[in-house]
């Protein structure tokens, strides 16, 4: 599920990168920081490629790995919580299961006691009738 969040990520960037008329060149073939109309940077800077830029100019590689290891973090705290869900969800339904079957076994001891109150009421009044005989 996380290579098709970072996919759409990547495939976002694509699609909303640089507008048509902006462009830069790179000398040395390292990242470089620049702002939205900076075309050129020092000899010293490594080039993104054009995927890297949003509507604002182009991203830092700091800022980039900042927001992957943010949506990496949010993965994981989004997996945390199914994992937890899931273990509660197993939870719940046990204790629905034993709920259940103490209600049955409730039931079935009433129903017990309704036929020994029964059976007594019969006793007592047979040894009433025994009394007045």
């Amino acid at each position: 599920m996380r290579v098709l969040y970072k996919f759409f990520l990547i495939c976002c960037l694509l699609i909303f990168s640089l507008p048509a008329n902006a462009a830069f060149e790179c000398y040395s073939g390292r990242p470089a920081c620049l702002q939205f109309n900076n075309k050129v940077v020092s000899s010293d800077a490594v080039c993104f490629s054009s995927g890297t830029c949003s509507w604002g100019g182009f991203v830092c590689k700091s800022d980039y790995s900042k927001v992957t290891d943010m949506y990496d973090s949010l993965a994981s705290n989004y997996d945390d919580l199914v994992s937890n869900y899931g273990s509660l969800r197993g939870n719940y339904n046990d204790l629905v299961s034993d709920y259940d079957s103490l209600r049955g076994n409730y039931n079935n001891l009433l129903a017990k006691h309704e036929d020994l109150i029964s059976e007594y009421n019969d006793l007592v009044e047979r040894y009433n009738e025994l009394l007045s005989q």
